[in-house]
């Protein structure tokens, strides 16, 4: 269809125009704000797979620094155990034993909390990630709700030039007589 043809379906004239204006200007409007929300919540996704990895990397971390302290720990008992020995003490009964003892437990503490701590940082950006994926949703949403209403809009507005006082779809037939009313 051509747009004279166009126009005279319209309603013709200014109006027809006008119409047409009004309608490519809410189409025009809905695409940009579905075509932004598209983008933010490619950022949001890419945001999300961030976190993700950096998630990743801080608990690889954290493994790798539990089992740092876990051998600075042994180290400092062979330590322990080398000087007790060359001083002649006996090993396995009475203080030495429990400094040993105490040594290990100490070591195990400290490699479980490293650990808690890094997996704790570790699900924070979890957590990050989630929410950035959930706003990839409702951004994904909103751009096709823009569009959908951009959509209703132009009907409307098209609807509102077609529907006038003086078109013949407000023309109103009196009950008592034959002559149309306008």
């Amino acid at each position: 269809m051509c747009l004279p043809a166009l126009i005279g379906v319209m309603g013709g004239g200014a109006a027809g125009i006008g119409a047409l204006a009004s309608t490519a200007s809410f189409v025009m409007s809905g695409m940009a704000a579905s075509s932004q929300a598209k983008y933010d919540a490619s950022v949001s996704t890419y945001n999300a797979r961030r976190s993700e990895n950096e998630a990743t990397q801080t608990r690889n971390k954290g493994v790798e620094e539990e089992n740092t302290q876990r051998q600075k720990t042994a180290q400092l008992l062979s330590e322990q155990r080398a000087q007790l020995g060359a001083s002649g003490v006996s090993l396995a009964s009475g203080s030495p034993l429990r400094l040993q003892e105490d040594t290990e437990l100490l070591g195990e503490i400290d490699a479980r909390r490293i650990k808690s701590n890094y997996d704790l940082q570790a699900q924070s950006l979890d957590d990050e990630a989630g929410l950035q994926l959930n706003n990839a949703g409702a951004q994904r949403t909103a751009g096709n709700n823009a569009m959908f209403g951009s959509a209703l809009g132009a009907a409307g507005s098209v609807a509102g030039s077609w529907y006038t006082p003086s078109s013949s779809a407000s023309v109103r037939v009196s009950v008592s007589g034959t002559h149309p009313t306008f």
